[in-house]
């Protein structure tokens, strides 16, 4: 009975350390994440400077008016 109560303890030990981890690498990640989604609107924004069709040897191709 004993060895049984060892092993539950155990168990509860591990898995409250499981999820602390968890929730540790979460809780780093997840600034980054957002960082990330930032520069991805950064990135989406930029699209405002002039048309790819101003770079020298560029053939367009109807995405832009003339």
């Amino acid at each position: 009975m004993q060895l049984n109560q060892l092993c539950y303890f155990l168990q509860q030990r591990l898995l409250g350390r499981y999820l602390l981890w968890g929730l540790m690498v979460v809780l780093l990640i997840l600034p980054y994440s957002r960082a990330h989604a930032v520069t991805q609107v950064e990135i989406i924004a930029d699209d405002n400077y002039p048309p790819f069709s101003y770079r020298e040897g560029f053939k367009p191709a109807g995405l832009y008016p003339e």
